[in-house]
């Protein structure tokens, strides 16, 4: 599951079932409280749910000022967006 950011959900360890509370985290992308780590805050996840986009890669804008300094840290990410969005890797 990727994230409107492109970040692999499933290489999260907010992701994975927490044995301890039965709870876990349904991914940014769901109807429920988003990301167990950023919830329902994260700038990138309130702009694609602003603009409603699927992920961040079909946005007009894309890549904006947002997602390129996410990219810095994460350049997975990056990766992940380009092939979506059919940009060659720069």
């Amino acid at each position: 599951m990727l994230a409107y950011c492109g970040k692999d959900c499933e290489q999260c360890e907010a992701y994975a079932p927490l044995v301890e509370d039965a709870s876990f985290c349904s991914g940014c992308r769901s109807e429920g409280p988003g990301c167990n780590i950023l919830g329902r805050n994260c700038a990138i996840r309130l702009c694609a749910r602003t603009n409603r986009q699927a992920i961040c890669a079909t946005c007009s804008v894309f890549p904006c000022a947002k997602l390129k300094e996410l990219f810095l840290l994460h350049p997975d990410a990056e990766t992940q967006l380009n092939r979506l969005s059919g940009i060659s890797c720069r």
